[in-house]
């Protein structure tokens, strides 16, 4: 292994680097052709590592990975993972000190530790809990010790949210003397979870270190979608939509649907499939239940819950229990009263100027109606709204028109116009409306 040195009358003052996965040799170095002992030398060395940056990157990636056992430089020569690790070790210590000899040491194979503290976990840096139920709070211990030379230092525990915590005895401890982190996990969804942890400390080879947790949440009863929504629904129509029901025991029972409201009915399918080639093994108990929106729900957001009673056992041997889900159910209604334009906006105005805006209320079918009483709320300036029966290509109904004065400094303000019909399912349309004033 040919290594780049680079020299003065009477000491190193260059980088000797060695990069898993790229050799530096002094031939490399050649075409830039630099004065020996320069800034010149460094600088040049600086751009070889700058041009190879992607392939130093992927090489650390796969070591931190730990994937393989084996690494090749760009002469051929085979290293084990310990071994690229210490190389990329001294190639940091080489960089940051200005000096050979911890490198080439290790180089020779002549130094039999770093110096420094040093953190290393005994056994497994990931630790997957497998299949868990939802909610589970699962608790796993990882041991590490100190391998260098001085006392090392746990300055921070990062576990990036509330799920997880984390519990260290201490924050300092000897070369030799090893030492436990228990990590406290309550998995949030359904599926695959993950959760990176990291461990800062003064080791020298670098500052963070990270552990990983992973676990595959399934529930022991659960609904798929997990909400039903109906989206914009015009007043009078009608919609369906299918929950399927999963659970990890096959033997689960259904013992009871409903749902808090007359706007919808709720069919049980007990002895339903899964469409072919979506049948999971992991949660082998199905079942469906028909939702269906019926056509009288009235003009507005509509939300209702339903609720589906259920027995299940959270695995062999265990006991069957009450496990009530719970499945929200919305639908916007429009109605055929409607505005054109849907809402009104008004130009930027001056400080105290005056404005209007209008819009044209009509029935989507042609049909005989009546606004009853009109009003405007949530308005940050003072507007009055005034309504008169009108025409508009070919269609009767009603021109609103709201009027207010703007204010004395800059602002934005928007409101509503509230109109009450005299139509049972219709009662009420809301018209928004928004604008600007610029003071100066």
């Amino acid at each position: 292994m040919r290594i780049l040195s680079i020299m003065n009358r009477t000491k190193t003052i260059g980088t000797g680097v060695l990069l898993v996965g790229l050799a530096f040799t002094p031939a490399a170095l050649a075409q830039s052709q630099p004065r020996q002992g320069s800034d010149e030398d460094k600088q040049a060395l600086r751009d070889l590592i700058r041009r190879n940056l992607p392939k130093i990157l992927e090489t650390e990636r796969k070591m931190a990975n730990g994937e393989g056992t084996v690494f090749t430089d760009g002469e051929g020569n085979e290293y084990t993972l310990e071994q690229a690790r210490a190389r990329m070790f001294a190639r940091d210590m080489a960089e940051q000190e200005g000096r050979l000899e911890n490198f080439n040491e290790v180089q020779q194979g002549k130094a039999s530790r770093l110096e420094g503290p040093m953190i290393s976990f005994l056994g497994e840096e990931t630790h997957d809990f497998g299949i868990v139920p939802e909610k589970a709070e699962l608790v796993h211990r990882f041991t590490f010790k100190n391998t260098g030379t001085t006392t090392l230092v746990i300055e921070k525990i990062n576990t990036g949210c509330g799920c997880t915590v984390a519990k260290l005895p201490k924050y300092e401890y000897e070369p030799g003397e090893s030492g436990h982190i228990d990590l406290t996990y309550k998995p949030k969804g359904v599926g695959t979870q993950s959760r990176s942890v990291q461990v800062l400390t003064n080791d020298a080879r670098g500052r963070v270190k990270t552990v990983l947790l992973k676990a595959e949440v399934i529930p022991v009863v659960a609904t798929r979608p997990n909400v039903v929504q109906f989206g914009q629904v015009t007043i009078g129509e009608t919609r369906e939509a299918v929950l399927e029901i999963v659970s990890r025991d096959a033997k689960f029972q259904i013992t009871g649907v409903n749902v808090n409201g007359k706007e919808f009915d709720l069919e049980l399918i007990e002895d339903a499939q899964p469409s072919p080639g979506k049948a999971d093994l992991k949660l082998p108990g199905y079942a469906q239940v028909k939702v269906k929106l019926l056509g009288n729900a009235d003009v507005g957001r509509l939300l209702r819950v339903i609720t589906i009673d259920t027995l299940a056992s959270e695995g062999e041997g265990k006991p069957q229990q009450s496990r009530p889900l719970r499945i929200n159910c919305f639908a916007n209604i429009s109605g055929n009263v409607a505005a054109t334009p849907p809402f009104m906006r008004i130009k930027p105005l001056k400080a105290q100027e005056e404005f209007s805006a209008e819009t044209f209320v009509s029935h989507q079918k042609g049909d005989t109606f009546e606004i009853i009483d009109a009003k405007v709320v949530n308005a940050a300036l003072p507007v009055t709204v005034t309504y008169e029966p009108a025409e508009r290509a070919g269609k009767s109904g009603y021109m609103v028109k709201i009027n207010g004065t703007a204010g004395r400094t800059s602002q934005s303000f928007r409101g509503t116009v509230v109109l009450t019909t005299n139509l049972e399912r219709e009662r009420i349309l809301e018209v928004q409306f928004s604008g600007l004033v610029r003071a100066r």
